[in-house]
C-alpha cells in the first residue's frame, strides 16, 4: 500500500528502495505502541533513489590514489551540491583499469581512489557519513 501511495504521488517505481521492514520505534513524539495484543505495529521505510550526473571525471595520477589537481574543481562542485542539499547520500566508488600496477592490486587501488575522493569531501565540510 504504502508503495503505491508513493507511486501515485509521481515517484517512478524504479527510483524506490525499501529502506527497512518492520520497525516498531515510533516517531518522534509518538509513543512506543503496544504489540502484546498480537497487532501489527510495524512500518516500512522507503527511500527515493536519485541519480546525479556530474560532468567530467576525477582524474588521478598514474597508477596511483593520488588526486590530480585537474580534479579539485569537479569535486569542489560536488561539495557545493551535497553541502547545499545535506539530506543526500551518496556512494563513492573507485575504479581502476587492468594497466600495470605495483605496489597494489587494482581492487586495492580502486578502494584507495574512492577513500581519497572522500577525504577530499570530508576536507570540505562534507560528513563522511
Amino acid at each position: 500500500a504504502v508503495l503505491e501511495a508513493l507511486v501515485a504521488q509521481g515517484i517512478p517505481r524504479h527510483r524506490l528502495r525499501a529502506a527497512g521492514f518492520g520497525s516498531t520505534v515510533p516517531p518522534p513524539g509518538e509513543e512506543k505502541p503496544d504489540c502484546s495484543s498480537g497487532g501489527d505495529a510495524g512500518r516500512v521505510a522507503f527511500s527515493v533513489i536519485q541519480e546525479i550526473t556530474i560532468r567530467g571525471t576525477v582524474q588521478f595520477s598514474p597508477c596511483s590514489p593520488e588526486l590530480t589537481c585537474s580534479s579539485e574543481p569537479l569535486l569542489d562542485n560536488v561539495a557545493a551540491l551535497l553541502a547545499a542539499r545535506p539530506c543526500l547520500r551518496v556512494r563513492v566508488e573507485g575504479h581502476a583499469d587492468n594497466a600495470p600496477n605495483w605496489g597494489c592490486t587494482i581492487e586495492e587501488l580502486a578502494r584507495r581512489r574512492a577513500q581519497n575522493v572522500s577525504k577530499f569531501l570530508t576536507s570540505r565540510g562534507i560528513d563522511a557519513d
